[in-house]
């Protein structure tokens, strides 16, 4: 699976049927194969053991930004055959524009209409240049309590990324992931689940983000920039009050550590686009399902950091809730817009009201789904973004919502002192 890759590098994830040493290869298209060294000349190569269920990340450092790379993994024995395209793109240098599409979805269960999850080979189809995990990426099983069981909790992990459906996807597409809480522990689970290192443990074992959690505190939130577009991935369950607590000010889904750095991150972005992605939903209030209604000092702690720093282009991407539809939020100086889709392969949410304000019209989705952004940058009128939900047989669910970057930005003080 292809992790991160930033303008100068990037981690691929590998695992084998066997122990022993692995390394990685890459060349660009037409050249000759070159094994990835650090800059002191070792090879970058990792040791595959059963004690990590024979997992492992490959850093390839030493990679020129803006280009096109395959790569194969090597064994002792030599070459492993590829059987898919092994293949990726570096970004090009953080100031410089690049059109960027991007996948994102939730809720990966094998209890939806289809084990097999088909809906793989349509994202895989829209090729999209990287794949956001918003959570509940595994299902650990309610009926066997799989979460109690260390050994139970790998087993699920190892089956969901062997599926065939999703190998083609993994193989070429630039992956990264956050957890909810059925791939963290029990339902609705909190800080205050026993079993959070353990969980902690398999998913940094199964991801190759850029990195987990800030300031020595466990976690799995981090960012990583595109070009013109920064995301900023949230862990809503590692220091999350438990949800019976009573609401204040105090009451958090992220800890007061995971609150400094994303203020200081946020305010510090300049990319043109700021996608900010939450397991749950930010700005819906007509449900009693998690969400951020819930905790309403987080939404009001961001809501007064956008508005104090007048942080432009800032968008919001959710899962959780088993549906999917577009809102807008109107308590800030511009749309804040907020896409959540879910789920990718689980059962169907509770219908919910057929039309609220907060909603585009027409983009509710109850059936499973994908979103699809599409960043554009050299189009007539400014930057851009379109977005659409799709399903299971690569279709659109629902017309496109466009969005203009200028759309997303604080008024000037002479727009502002206008006469309307």
């Amino acid at each position: 699976m292809v992790g991160h890759v930033g303008p100068d590098r990037a981690r691929i994830w590998v695992q084998a049927r066997t122990p022993g040493w692995a390394w990685v290869e890459v060349r660009e298209e037409g050249g000759e194969w070159v094994r990835a060294r650090w800059h002191d000349g070792r090879p970058a190569r990792t040791v595959l053991v059963p004690e990590e269920d024979l997992a492992g990340v490959l850093e390839v450092p030493g990679l020129a930004p803006g280009r096109r790379y395959e790569y194969r993994i090597v064994r002792p024995e030599g070459p492993v055959p590829v059987v898919h395209e092994q293949a990726f793109r570096t970004p090009p240098p953080p100031g410089r524009a690049e059109d960027l599409v991007v996948a994102f979805g939730s809720c990966a269960g094998d209890w939806g209409e289809d084990p097999s999850q088909p809906i793989w080979k349509a994202v895989d189809g829209l090729r999209p240049d990287l794949f956001l995990w918003l959570g509940d990426d595994v299902y650990f099983s309610l009926a066997e309590k799989e979460w109690l069981d260390p050994a139970a909790m790998a087993r699920r992990w190892r089956l969901q990324r062997a599926l065939p459906a999703l190998q083609p996807l993994l193989a070429h597409t630039a992956h990264y992931a956050v957890w909810d809480d059925h791939d963290y522990g029990p339902n609705d689970a909190d800080k205050t689940w026993r079993g959070r290192d353990v969980a902690l443990g398999l998913f940094t074992r199964y991801w190759a983000n850029p990195g987990y959690g800030t300031g020595g505190e466990p976690g799995v939130w981090f960012r990583f920039r595109r070009g013109r577009v920064e995301f900023f991935l949230l862990d809503s369950r590692s220091h999350r009050d438990p949800a019976a607590q009573e609401p204040d000010r105090f009451k958090t889904q992220f800890g007061e550590v995971q609150w400094r750095w994303l203020e200081e991150v946020l305010a510090a972005s300049d990319a043109d686009f700021k996608v900010l992605c939450s397991p749950v939903q930010v700005l819906a209030d007509y449900h009693s399902f998690e969400g951020w209604w819930a905790y309403p000092g987080d939404r009001r702690r961001l809501f007064d950091l956008v508005r104090r720093q007048r942080i432009d282009g800032l968008v919001l991407l959710s899962g959780d809730r088993h549906i999917g539809e577009v809102l807008v939020g109107r308590d800030l100086g511009y749309p804040l817009y907020e896409f959540c889709s879910s789920p990718l392969a689980a059962g169907i949410g509770t219908p919910p009201p057929a039309e609220l304000p907060a909603r585009v019209p027409g983009t509710l989705v109850q059936q499973e789904n994908f979103g699809l952004l599409r960043f554009e940058f050299g189009v007539e009128g400014g930057p851009r973004l379109r977005y659409a939900a799709y399903g299971v047989s690569g279709q659109p669910l629902h017309p496109e919502v466009v969005v203009r970057l200028r759309q997303l930005r604080w008024p000037t003080q002479d727009e502002t002192r206008a006469p309307r």
